[in-house]
């Protein structure tokens, strides 16, 4: 649903509960990419929590909190 939403929207800006966003807002584009709770919980069932925090780790990675610190190292 999320990537629906996404499609729908102008290419330059995203909607989020706090506004209207640049596309490239890295935290906003994690939030929307997170599977919901429930997905989650379904998740630790079926994978265990390893196989959960690699789902969310693999997010994490794609969509790092700040691209700036990737570049001074």
């Amino acid at each position: 649903m999320a990537e629906e939403l996404e499609e729908n929207l102008e290419p330059e800006w995203r909607m989020n509960p706090n506004g209207i966003e640049p596309m490239d807002s890295i935290l906003y584009m994690r939030s929307i990419k997170y599977p919901s709770v429930q997905e989650q919980l379904d998740m630790l069932f079926h994978l265990g929590y390893e196989g959960w925090k690699s789902k969310i780790q693999e997010i994490k990675n794609k969509y790092p909190k700040s691209l700036s610190d990737e570049t001074q190292q």
